[in-house]
C-alpha cells in the first residue's frame, strides 16, 4: 500500500535536513579529484622503481620501472597493463593490443618510440632470466 502523499513529503523533508555525519559514510556524491603526477614526480618514481632490490638479479627494478613507464606513457589503467600478454605487444609496429577492457571492448594503443625502446630493453632483460612462452604473461 503506497504512503499517503503527506507522509512521503514528511520523509523527504526529514532526509533533506537530517544527514548522518560524514565520518560515518564519508562524503556523499563527491569523488576525490585524482592526483595528476607532474613530470618530476614521474621521473622520481621511475628512478626509485629502478633501484628496487630483487631476488632475481636486477629484474624487479626493471619490471616496476617498465610498468610505471608504460602506464604513464600509454595512459593505461593498472589492470590493463597487468593483463598484457607478450602477444599483445608488437614492438615492430609500436602498438599494444588492450583486450577486453572497460565495457568488454578491445583497442589498439600506439606507443611512442622511447616507450618501444624501454619495452625492448625490458624484454631482453627478462628473457635472460625467464623462458618466454608464446602467450605467457609479461610477468610484472
Amino acid at each position: 500500500m503506497p504512503l499517503p502523499a503527506a507522509t512521503g513529503q514528511a520523509i523527504a523533508d526529514y532526509l533533506k535536513y537530517e544527514r548522518p555525519p560524514t565520518s560515518i559514510f564519508g562524503r556523499i556524491g563527491q569523488r576525490l579529484a585524482p592526483h595528476i603526477y607532474s613530470e618530476q614526480e614521474i621521473i622520481d618514481l621511475l628512478a626509485a622503481a629502478h633501484k628496487l632490490d630483487s631476488f632475481i638479479l636486477g629484474l624487479r627494478g626493471d619490471t616496476y620501472e617498465t610498468l610505471f613507464c608504460l602506464i604513464a606513457s600509454a595512459g593505461l589503467r593498472i589492470s590493463e597493463a597487468l593483463h598484457l600478454l607478450d602477444t599483445d605487444v608488437n614492438l615492430k609496429l609500436g602498438m599494444l593490443t588492450i583486450r577486453q577492457t572497460k565495457f568488454a571492448k578491445s583497442r589498439h594503443v600506439p606507443l611512442h618510440p622511447s616507450t618501444v625502446e624501454v619495452l625492448q630493453h625490458y624484454r631482453s632483460q627478462r628473457n635472460l632470466y625467464i623462458v618466454s612462452i608464446t602467450g605467457s604473461a609479461i610477468l610484472y
